[in-house]
C-alpha cells in the first residue's frame, strides 16, 4: 500500500477535522489508487509517498516571525496548544523530503490567521487553500471546503407546518474586521423580538459565559429567550423551518463552509451572508442573499411575503443545485481528486 502521511500539531487539531479526512468518499477515492492515510506517528516518514501538513500549526507557529512567536507562547500558556515533541517539518527538511510535502489549510482567517500568510508558499511546494485571495494556481491551489457524501434522510414537512426561521450556530466573539459574529447576534435579537415563537435559536455557547470578561470579570451574560438548546443533528431540526440564518464566521472570498449546504440538504432555505463571491459557487436561485437587504426589518418583510408557491421554487432550485456538478465539487471525493491531481498521485 502506498502511504499518505497526515501530520497535525496536536491530536486536537486532527480530531477537529476528523470528519473531513475520514469521510468514506475521501478514503475510498484514495484507496482506489492504492493509498492509505496514516498519522505521522504511525509510520516512517522515509516510506511515505507524501507528507500532508494539516494547518500552519503543524510546522509550529514559532516559525512565523516575532509576533507569531509571541502568540504561540501565549497559546501554550493559555492551554490552547502544546509544544510539539517532534518537529516533523524539520525532519522533512533534513531528510530531503521537501519535494514530498504539502500543506492543507482548513481553518479560517480568525481561527488561524497563520493559515493565510503568503510566506507559506516559501515553506511548501504546494499549499491547498479555499481562500480565493491567495489562490494563484502555482503554489496556492484551490480546493472547496469538503462536504460529506452521505446526508441523513429528512422528514418532509408541509410549508404551513414549518416555522418561519431558525439559527443553529455557536456563540462566538471576535474583534476582527471581517467577522460576522456580531451581525449574527444582532439578527438573532431582532427576530426573536419580532417573530416570537416563529423563530428559534439552537447551538452551543448561548445563555452562558462566552467571553473572557463574562467568564472571569463576571460581566452580565446576554440571555436569549428563543434559545432551545443544542442539537445532535441539523437534519432533524432544519426541516421544521422555512428559512435559516446562515452567516459565515467571516467575510472572505471562497470561505463557504457547511452552513449553507446543511440547510439545503435539509429542505430549509438558507439566508446566506459570507463569501462575497458566493454565486461563483452556488446558484443564486437556491438561497436568499442577505446582502440584498439593508436591515433585518427589510429581510423580515420579505420572508413573511413569500407564498407557498414561491417557496416551492426555492426548494426546486435547491434540489437542482444539489444534484449538479457545481455541488459535486464540494463533496469529499472532489477534495481527494484535487489532492490526487495536483500531487500527481495517480501517475
Amino acid at each position: 500500500m502506498k502511504k499518505l502521511v497526515l501530520h497535525a500539531a496536536t491530536f486536537a487539531t486532527f480530531w477537529a477535522h476528523y470528519a473531513v479526512y475520514q469521510d468514506r468518499g475521501f478514503i475510498d477515492r484514495l484507496a482506489s489508487l492504492g493509498y492509505g492515510l496514516f498519522l505521522s506517528n504511525q509510520t516512517d516518514l522515509q516510506n511515505a509517498d507524501y507528507i500532508l501538513f494539516s494547518e500552519a500549526t503543524s510546522v509550529g507557529l514559532q516559525k512565523f516571525g516575532l509576533l507569531n512567536k509571541i502568540k504561540y507562547v501565549a497559546k501554550i500558556l493559555l492551554g490552547k496548544t502544546s509544544l510539539q515533541a517532534r518537529d516533523v517539518y524539520a525532519e522533512c527538511q533534513a531528510s530531503g523530503l521537501y519535494g514530498k510535502t504539502a500543506m492543507i489549510a482548513l481553518e479560517g482567517v480568525m481561527g488561524l490567521p497563520e493559515n493565510h500568510l503568503p510566506e507559506l508558499s516559501e515553506m511548501f511546494p504546494v499549499v491547498f487553500t479555499w481562500n480565493d485571495t491567495l489562490v494563484d494556481g502555482k503554489r496556492f491551489l484551490k480546493y472547496r471546503w469538503p462536504q460529506p457524501t452521505v446526508w441523513p434522510r429528512i422528514e418532509s414537512i408541509p410549508y404551513n407546518n414549518k416555522k418561519v426561521l431558525v439559527n443553529i450556530s455557536a456563540n462566538k466573539y471576535a474583534s476582527h474586521s471581517l467577522e460576522l459574529y456580531a451581525a449574527r447576534r444582532n439578527s438573532i435579537r431582532y427576530f426573536e423580538r419580532q417573530l416570537g415563537e416563529q423563530f428559534d435559536l439552537y447551538g452551543i455557547g448561548w445563555n452562558i459565559p462566552a467571553t473572557r470578561s463574562q467568564r472571569y470579570l463576571k460581566t452580565p451574560v446576554p440571555l436569549y429567550s428563543s434559545y432551545k438548546g443544542q442539537v445532535t443533528s441539523k437534519a432533524t431540526v432544519f426541516p421544521r423551518y422555512r428559512f435559516a440564518l446562515c452567516y459565515e464566521n467571516a467575510v472572505v472570498p471562497g470561505w463557504i463552509t457547511e452552513k449553507i449546504f446543511d440547510c439545503m440538504r435539509s429542505d430549509c432555505v438558507p439566508i446566506y451572508w459570507g463569501a462575497p463571491n458566493i454565486t461563483d459557487y452556488v446558484d443564486a436561485e437556491a438561497f436568499v442573499d442577505r446582502r440584498r437587504f439593508k436591515s433585518d426589518a427589510e429581510l423580515e418583510a420579505y420572508l413573511l411575503s413569500i407564498t407557498e408557491q414561491e417557496y416551492e421554487r426555492f426548494q426546486t432550485a435547491m434540489q437542482a443545485y444539489l444534484q449538479s456538478e457545481r455541488f459535486a465539487k464540494f463533496l469529499s471525493p472532489a477534495f481527494a481528486d484535487t489532492i490526487i491531481r495536483n500531487l500527481e498521485l495517480d501517475l
